[in-house]
């Protein structure tokens, strides 16, 4: 038995109950949100992998364990064409670091969301959550309401009161 500070890596593939899946998928989409508004400017973790994080609290708590390449620099530009993802102002593509590590996040871990034996009172929310990310202007708050609502559903209709659900219903 280990202890609650132990922390291990996030191993490879859809290996989680769906409430652990539901509450490391949360943690990350929150550390996107902190990502995004830190006080330095719009972070990009440019070494997006799932080897990158560790589980933690008893596997219930998704942390940031690499930060080595990390950057508050989004590309230069001088029109919104020259943006592939956000948009020019002040000669800078607003928005692209947070567009850049909602795509690896959900590489990395939330596209086992849609390969999981999924309930089918959720199916529905869960093809919408997945569509919702492949819009272009799409962020780290949609994406949380998204899947705040998934959860929330899962809570209504589960038979016994999970971890996740206290925190998120």
């Amino acid at each position: 038995m280990y202890h609650s500070w132990f922390c291990y890596a996030v191993p490879r593939g859809p290996f989680f109950d769906n409430e652990t899946y539901f509450q490391i998928s949360m943690d990350g989409i929150l550390l996107l949100k902190e990502l995004v508004t830190s006080p330095i400017g719009s972070i990009a973790i440019n070494d997006f992998r799932r080897e990158q994080f560790v589980l933690c609290n008893d596997g219930l708590t998704l942390k940031l364990s690499d930060l080595d390449d990390a950057s508050i620099f989004e590309p230069f530009c001088t029109s919104s064409q020259d943006c592939a993802q956000g948009y020019c102002n002040n000669e800078k593509c607003v928005g692209f670091n947070e567009a850049k590590n909602l795509h690896l996040m959900f590489e990395q871990i939330l596209k086992f969301l849609s390969a999981r034996d999924t309930p089918e009172f959720l199916k529905h929310a869960v093809e919408n959550f997945v569509s919702n990310r492949k819009r272009h202007g799409i962020d780290s708050s949609i994406l949380y309401d998204s899947l705040l609502k998934i959860v929330r559903l899962y809570c209504q209709n589960v038979r016994n009161f999970v971890k996740v659900c206290k925190v998120y219903a």
